[in-house]
């Protein structure tokens, strides 16, 4: 299926990650049954549309977080990439664990937190096989769950330096 407007990245059906052009495009798809194609909204109304749909979702890194910390994840950190375009997320959360057992564990608890108190699944998560690396999905926030030697393989906060890294401070 062709993708509806360039630069315009539909993950949820309610949720519209923008670049470039999105806000014509948007303004465009919300037209597009019309039948003469006729303008009916103006513009000004369908940018005020499109902030207070962003505006509703909600946050979903407080939860995550606290998912980390109820199975003693370490070495929170997040990395902020919504400024840079070639990003594959808007957001990474990296902690570890200090055994496979321990990485699937906070893997676990925090779908299981997201999941009962904001009511939201991920898309996706892999690497429940060796548990050396998981990643969960949750559309434009990747949440990886390391074992402190493939973290210091992979290095991703080193990957992505130029973002905004934030490191959260171990509860103990």
């Amino acid at each position: 299926m062709k993708e509806p407007c360039p630069g315009v990245i539909n993950r949820r059906p309610n949720l519209w990650l923008f670049r470039e052009n999105a806000y014509l495009c948007m303004f465009k798809l919300n037209t597009h049954h019309l039948k003469n194609r006729e303008y009916a909204l103006s513009f000004n109304h369908i940018l005020h549309r499109i902030r207070q749909m962003t505006e509703t979702v909600t946050d979903i890194l407080p939860s995550i977080i606290e998912g980390i910390r109820d199975r003693k994840g370490r070495k929170i950190t997040t990395v902020d990439m919504s400024d840079i375009d070639t990003a594959a997320a808007r957001r990474f959360v990296i902690c570890e664990g200090t055994s496979t057992q321990h990485v699937a564990a906070v893997a676990d608890s925090i779908r299981e937190y997201l999941l009962e108190h904001i009511g939201v699944k991920p898309y996706n998560y892999d690497g429940y096989g060796n548990s050396t690396w998981i990643v969960i999905d949750y559309g434009d926030t990747l949440v990886h769950v390391f074992q402190r030697e493939t973290r210091d393989l992979y290095a991703l906060e080193e990957l992505w330096s130029d973002a905004v890294i934030t490191d959260y401070p171990d509860e103990d």
